[in-house]
């Protein structure tokens, strides 16, 4: 069975994988081998390539400040058909109190390398209030730039006290949700 060892800051292999984390292992045949662990915005052999991402920057502002509430980000592809596709998501909870509001920062992959530039791509932002997961509401902010390796999105959204009824008619003619 193979062992695994982790190389000290002190090492020769501390740039082997640029941004990663270098292990060696110890095969059966008594050889060693360095692998590299990659964070999840890296990839390659020694952590050397970029992954295609959307970093993100959420300010949230509640109306209550009483409660927890549940945050459920997508990156979400809409092909040339208007059939849409989940790249990526992420979760947050946010227990509520006497604050002026609360700032997430993280980021969302797309599914394939390189991504789709047929697609058009947006980020939506649901809102729960985690009790009795009641939907509060959406929020939706298109990727401008998709052609770009990393895009970024600062946005800053008021997250209501009750639930926002969706509107019984628009008066937008809307094409392939644009």
């Amino acid at each position: 069975s193979p062992t695994f060892d982790v190389y000290s800051p002190l090492t020769s292999h501390i740039w082997y994988c640029h941004h990663g984390l270098a292990v060696t292992v110890r095969l059966a045949d008594d050889q060693n081998v360095t692998r590299c662990f990659c964070p999840p915005n890296f990839y390659g052999d020694h952590c050397e390539y970029e992954n295609e991402r959307v970093s993100i920057t959420l300010r949230v502002h509640p109306v209550t400040r009483q409660g927890v509430q549940v945050f459920l980000i997508s990156l979400i592809g809409v092909d040339q058909h208007g059939e849409e596709e989940l790249h990526s998501h992420h979760q947050e909870s946010y227990v509520l109190h006497n604050s002026c509001g609360k700032t997430f920062k993280f980021f969302l992959l797309y599914r394939s390398r390189p991504k789709n530039l047929s697609q058009h791509y947006y980020i939506r932002v649901d809102a729960f209030n985690r009790t009795g997961l009641i939907y509060l509401a959406s929020w939706r902010f298109p990727i401008s730039f998709s052609f770009l390796p990393v895009n970024l999105i600062n946005a800053m959204i008021r997250v209501p006290a009750e639930p926002v009824a969706p509107p019984t008619s628009c008066g937008l003619k809307c094409a392939h949700g644009h």
